[in-house]
């Protein structure tokens, strides 16, 4: 058996480069079924438009009914009401004029680095290709090994590694399909809101310990623990508003590709080599060396901003929260640990339950940049003062505008550089 890939793992495809990868997983159908995985069956829609460019293709399951029990942790819930099967049919004869048949329960869209399957007892998992030797194969083999992931007391919140499949120069990594967590109006509690910020911080603060540096943060790269057909937006599935009320749901990091686990006694990287622009996070204003730790608490700040600031007018202790995950005060900035410490014995704390089972009454996407205290009781603002983030200096946001282009960016660092053999702090 030829143990290669003809594509790059890292690279998106279009048109016929899509076929050519759907054709590639389709010859290690028998070898993952020797393993004891069968792969979700693939189907290929063509609306007529051009045969260049096919419908995109998608992958469902071959064993089970669409309504899923109790799974036992790490593996999520699946499956969707009645009322959610009607209007995903209804949407996909609609995409189709009825030329095509509707999308199959449980479907997911094909990707190409990752593929959906079942083991040996019918459980639902996803396997991500990774090249041997890499960063990310070494970080996915050490969290391999930690136990604590896959047990449902004390989860720490990062999707677990079922499995490690060697194939030639790559493996297949085996982890639980679980479901996207997209979309502002996902959450149907304050409550669920806070869980959600909660399973983030839990997440960040067990990969900090462990010295691994996500430097991807984002909304795509987390998961919650159900899942449904993909075509249809779970985020705001009314089965998922059951399991949230029930208190069910559970969020994970994922996706370890631009991720670093540094060694004990190193807390700076060089900033070369950080892919993406923050206007609060080095290397914005071409630092040559950050930490990637204070970077990953600040981008997860400014994460929440965006989905859950307007939670402020509800609780005032947002502002402190947000404010000092955000601050450009290094020295302040809270870690994940104590970000999450807040949250559990500050923010939740001071809620009644009442309100923490009120539907959030505002949802504004925000910036970290904004002022969160204007609207604020004076007396409330006097008290938390020392949390209010300070604002940039003239000299930081000139050097911010310079550096949102690479030119600029490069510019910077080299007067840097040269300044410090003639010892001026820029």
């Amino acid at each position: 058996m030829d143990f290669s890939i003809p594509f790059d793992i890292t690279a998106r495809a279009r048109g016929q480069a899509v076929l050519k990868r759907v054709a590639f997983w389709e010859t290690l159908r028998p070898w993952f079924l020797s393993k004891g995985y069968t792969l979700y069956a693939l189907h290929c829609r063509h609306s007529g438009r051009s045969e260049k460019l096919p419908e995109p293709v998608c992958s469902f399951p071959i064993f089970g009914d669409i309504d899923g029990e109790a799974p036992d942790h790490p593996y999520a819930y699946f499956g969707m009401d009645e009322e959610e099967t009607a209007a995903l049919e209804a949407y996909a004869a609609d995409k189709t004029s009825g030329c095509s048949p509707p999308y199959p329960p449980l479907f997911a869209p094909f990707q190409a680095r990752i593929f959906f399957a079942q083991d040996a007892h019918k459980r639902h998992v996803a396997i991500r290709v990774v090249k041997d030797a890499t960063e990310e194969y070494r970080i996915l083999r050490y969290l391999s090994k930690q136990d604590d992931l896959l047990s449902s007391e004390g989860f720490q919140c990062v999707l677990p590694v079922l499995d490690m499949l060697q194939y030639g120069k790559y493996w297949f990594v085996v982890m639980p399909r679980w479901g996207t967590s997209y979309g502002e109006s996902g959450f149907p509690t304050v409550r669920a809101c806070l869980r959600y910020m909660e399973c983030c911080l839990t997440g960040m603060a067990f990969l900090h310990r462990h010295r691994i540096a996500h430097a991807d943060i984002r909304i795509s790269n987390t998961l919650t623990n159900h899942f449904g057909s993909e075509q249809y937006r779970m985020a705001s599935s009314n089965l998922r508003d059951a399991l949230h009320r029930q208190d069910r749901i559970s969020h994970a990091i994922i996706d370890f590709d631009r991720a670093r686990m540094l060694p004990p006694g190193i807390d700076y990287l060089d900033a070369a080599y950080v892919r993406g622009w923050h206007p609060l996070n080095p290397p914005s204003a071409g630092e040559l060396l950050y930490d990637p730790f204070v970077r990953d608490v600040g981008t997860l700040g400014g994460m929440f901003c965006f989905r859950f600031q307007g939670l402020i007018e509800d609780m005032p202790l947002m502002a402190p929260f947000l404010d000092r995950m955000v601050t450009i005060d290094i020295q302040q900035r809270f870690t994940a640990a104590k970000a999450l410490d807040f949250l559990h014995h500050v923010l939740r704390a001071s809620l009644a339950y009442d309100q923490l089972s009120c539907r959030p009454a505002v949802w504004l996407i925000g910036s970290c940049e904004d002022d969160r205290w204007s609207d604020l009781p004076h007396e409330f603002v006097e008290q938390w003062a020392t949390y209010c983030a300070p604002r940039h200096t003239a000299t930081a946001v000139f050097l911010h505008g310079i550096c949102k282009t690479q030119a600029g960016w490069q510019l910077v660092r080299a007067s840097r550089h040269i300044g410090r053999f003639i010892r001026i702090e820029l």
